[in-house]
Formats: structure tokens, sequence, C-alpha cells
């Protein structure tokens, strides 16, 4: 099972009697409904997408990110995750689009449900509709079989990163210090699709901040400032440590940080441990 140090997260431990095909897909349900009605309360609508969307979709793309990140997006990769996918859409009341999540399955040896990128637009930040919206194309991806989800994230996106792994759950399973195409590093995110997996690996902040002082760095975990990139790659080229939170400056220091803990505590699958660069 793929869990975060219980000691810093938002722990239910019925969750892990979900286990069952009919119990998952139950859960799934129930939770889906949950964030259509707390979004449908907001005033806004989320559906699935529709090829007609995607030029409000790239529209919203365009200006949440810059040209090289936007540009990987191509309009083959928007039909496919459109069609044959699951991405969604959030509609205001006058019918423009405001948030989308690019996700679609692929049939690797996990099963990945994979969150190709998302964005909400800037007037509709504050909701936390990126972890609703992101939490809810995961559901999908656990009702269609999907054992693992993962994501992509720049490590100084610092809003993403703190929605992503503490809001999320999402783990940095690789780094990447160089990809194609975005002539930048970027991690590789990702969490277990089960009830138990997707729940529990929330960060609690507190409770975070509590391990820090009570716990040994360098045995115990391990903080990186996330403009450093030479030591994230150093961290995940030559040890076992693996970032799961992010820490906003402000809270232990003047700078963003990354919490990293032992690779053995979380059972990562063991690719999360293979070195090595593209060039």
């Amino acid at each position: 099972m793929l869990q975060k140090p219980k000691e810093i997260c938002q722990y239910a431990p019925e969750l892990e009697n979900i286990i069952s095909h009919d119990e998952v897909k139950h859960f799934a349900k129930n939770a889906k409904r949950e964030i259509e009605q707390t979004i449908s309360e907001l005033g806004l609508t989320l559906r699935r997408a529709e090829l007609r969307d995607y030029s409000e979709i790239y529209k919203l793309l365009s200006e949440r990110f810059d040209r090289p990140t936007s540009s990987q997006i191509s309009f083959y990769d928007s039909y496919r995750s459109i069609r044959h996918g699951y991405t969604v859409v959030l509609e205001d009341s006058d019918g423009a689009v405001v948030g989308y999540d690019y996700s679609l399955g692929y049939d690797d040896e996990d099963k990945t449900s994979f969150g190709l990128n998302i964005a909400i637009s800037p007037e509709w930040s504050g909701y936390k509709l990126q972890t609703l919206v992101s939490t809810y194309t995961s559901l999908i991806g656990m009702e269609r079989g999907s054992r693992i989800r993962r994501g992509i994230v720049h490590p100084t996106n610092y809003s993403s990163l703190h929605n992503l792994l503490n809001n999320t759950g999402f783990l940095c399973e690789q780094f990447f210090q160089y990809l194609p195409g975005f002539e930048s590093s970027r991690f590789i995110l990702s969490f277990g699709l089960t009830p138990a997996e997707m729940m529990n690996n929330r960060i609690d902040s507190e409770k975070l901040l509590e391990f820090i002082e009570v716990k040994e760095e360098g045995k115990d975990y391990t903080l990186v400032e996330c403009d450093n990139e030479q030591d994230i790659a150093d961290l995940y080229q030559n040890t076992s440590f693996r970032i799961v939170a992010f820490i906003k400056e402000g809270q232990l220091s003047e700078k963003n940080m990354l919490f990293a803990v032992p690779h053995e505590r979380m059972e990562f699958p063991p690719s999360s441990l293979e070195s090595f660069q593209i060039r």
C-alpha cells in the first residue's frame, strides 16, 4: 500500500476495510456525488468534456501555463483524453469553461490513471477546485479498474505542489531534471487508487510540523528547497528518500520546502527507485 507516514496525515483507519469490488464502486459513486454537490453549491457545473469544449479548454490552458508547457498538449492529446479518457470541465452559470482536467487511463501493469493537465480559472481560486476535480477524475479511474493515479508537476509550481501533495495526497515517485519538450525538470506523482490510499495520504500541516520537531532529520525525514534542482536530483539518484509533502515559506523557513521520508516506509513500486536520465 502506498502510504505516507500516518503521523503526518489525515487518517481514517476504517477506509482500509473497503476492499471488495462492490464496496470500492459504492465508495467511488458516493464520493463523486459529494463532489458534484459541493461544486453545484458554488454555482458551477461539473461534467464530462466534449470535443466542442476544445477551444475554451485550450484558451484556459494558454492563459494558465507558459508556452513550453501549454505547447505539450496537442489537439491529438485533447482528442484522446476527451473521446477515450475521462476529461471533465467546470462550467459557470453562463456556460463558460472555468476549469478542466485532462485525464485518461493506460494499459500498463498498474492500469495507470494519468492526470495529463489541470487548470482552474483564477477568479475561482480559493475553493480547492483543483483538489476536488482531480479527486473526481481519480475516482472515475478507480471505477474503471485503475490501480495507480499519476500526474506531473514542476518543482517550483508551488500552488500545484500544495494542492497535489498536501490536499490531494500525491507522492513524488520520480524526478527528471530534464524532460524534452518541457525543456525543464518535472516530478512524476502517484498514489494508489484504493479508498485508503486515496484519502489517507492527505497531509495534516500541524502533524507534519510536530513530526519534524520530534523526529531525526537525515534518518526519519529530510528537507530540500523547491528551487534547488541539484539537491532534488541527488536525493532521487543517491538516496531512498522520496518527497511526500510541501511546506510553504514562513511555516518552517523563509524558503518553500519539500519534505521527504525513506522509500521503505511507503511501499513505492520498484520503478520509483530506478535512476536514469532522459537526453
